[in-house]
């Protein structure tokens, strides 16, 4: 039976392809006629860029494309916030003192001697060693203060007296000997910037005595008393080699301005003095220092005789060398 129905359909099918007329015929014909869609080639792949060559030509790169200019930064806009509180001034690592207070001790010579003595009227001194004590202050009172001007300006006060002194002359009489000096003035600091050096200039009036006494307190014949009066003007220095070392180097010059019963004598005499000091200091804990050094003070006279004079000596040379040792407290 399937056979039968097979067969059936197949000539069916063939009937309608011979037909012309036929629906599914007319169909095949127009497919026939149509000719086949054909693709388009494809094209080849673009070739790679050739790599950029090194241009060595000087010329080449003056016709090179310019870079574009650089944008320009946007202009800053004003802002309102609060600006950050500037940090305070850090301390200065050294500051001038306040203060400088000295007490010590001062071991000294002394040698008088006269020129052109041709009768030995006058009597030559010489003294080997007598000690003495001292005590010296400095004050600036605008230390401080804020103003850098103000903390340059200092008084400067120093006495000085001898202790247990007494002169024996060549016949082994003993007498009574003192001297004492007193210096006070003015003392004008150098505005250093960072203040670790000090330079001054010290304007002040130094007073220094020498008297040898007798029985019952007679002045001693050839041995006058001398009474100075001078103006001293010089310079003072510190140089701090380290935080706890510095050096001390101070030299002034002696206007005399009276000489006690040395003008009497001689009254054409002129006089004037060199006053040189120098130390070491060393601190040591809370502005105390420890301090040492020598000092060199000679006063020179020029008698200038005249014809009526009592004596016709042409000058004399009173010199003074020392050391010293003292403690002191600088803030």
């Amino acid at each position: 039976m399937r056979r039968l129905l097979a067969l059936s359909l197949s000539l069916g099918l063939l009937a309608a392809a011979a037909d012309p007329t036929s629906a599914h015929a007319q169909t095949l014909a127009q497919n026939r006629r149509r000719p086949p869609r054909r693709r388009p080639p494809r094209r080849p792949p673009p070739p790679p860029a050739p790599p950029p060559q090194a241009v060595d030509d000087e010329s080449a790169i003056a016709h090179a494309v310019p870079l574009p200019a650089p944008t320009p930064a946007p202009a800053p806009t004003l802002s309102l916030a609060t600006p950050p509180p500037t940090p305070a001034p850090a301390a200065p690592e050294w500051r001038y003192p306040g203060i400088d207070v000295s007490v010590g001790a001062r071991v000294f010579t002394r040698s008088l001697r006269w020129d052109g003595d041709s009768t030995q009227a006058m009597r030559p001194y010489d003294l080997s060693a007598a000690p003495a004590l001292r005590i010296g202050l400095e004050v600036f009172p605008g230390a401080l203060a804020d103003s850098p001007a103000a903390r340059l300006f200092g008084l400067v006060l120093q006495y000085e007296r001898a202790i247990a002194l007494s002169s024996t002359d060549a016949r082994g009489r003993s007498y009574d000997t003192s001297t004492s000096s007193l210096l006070a003035g003015l003392k004008v600091r150098a505005p250093f910037s960072s203040e670790r050096h000090e330079l001054a200039l010290l304007v002040a009036y130094r007073r220094q005595d020498f008297t040898v006494r007798g029985e019952g307190d007679a002045p001693v014949n050839g041995a006058p008393d001398l009474d100075y009066g001078s103006l001293q003007v010089g310079l003072t220095s510190r140089w701090s080699l380290s935080r706890r070392v510095a050096l001390t180097l101070d030299a002034s010059y002696l206007v005399v301005l009276g000489t006690g019963q040395l003008g009497e004598l001689f009254p054409h005499a002129s006089s004037f003095g060199l006053d040189v000091v120098a130390g070491v200091a060393v601190a040591l804990a809370g502005g105390v220092e420890v301090r040492a050094g020598a000092d060199f003070r000679s006063y020179f006279h020029s008698f200038n005789p005249e014809v009526g004079d009592r004596y016709d000596l042409t000058g004399a040379t009173d010199q003074q060398v020392a050391g010293w040792l003292a403690v002191a407290l600088r803030r």
